[in-house]
């Protein structure tokens, strides 16, 4: 059993089948998204059995370089924390 940290712009419905698929295998799932979106097409949250990390950043992509410092340093937090096998 491997541990996977799925990491998305926004979450759409295929984000959400994709999460489907690996839920049900014995992977522990993480889903990390980039950035806060208001507005992604898909409302339902992600399927049982994957943790949901809260988003890189506090704003909608795409970002300046400048602010891209924050989401960096929050994901290398995120990598350190769940110590993935697969990216």
């Amino acid at each position: 059993m491997g541990r996977i940290l799925y990491v998305s712009a926004g979450y759409t419905t295929h984000d959400r089948r994709f999460l489907e698929k690996l839920a049900g295998s014995a992977h522990e799932m993480w889903f990390l998204p980039c950035a806060v979106d208001r507005t992604a097409p898909e409302q339902r949250p992600p399927p049982e059995g994957v943790n949901r990390l809260p988003p890189l950043g506090d704003a909608p992509l795409p970002w300046s370089l400048r602010d891209w410092w924050v989401p960096i340093t929050r994901f290398g937090r995120v990598v350190r924390d769940v110590k993935p096998d697969l990216v």
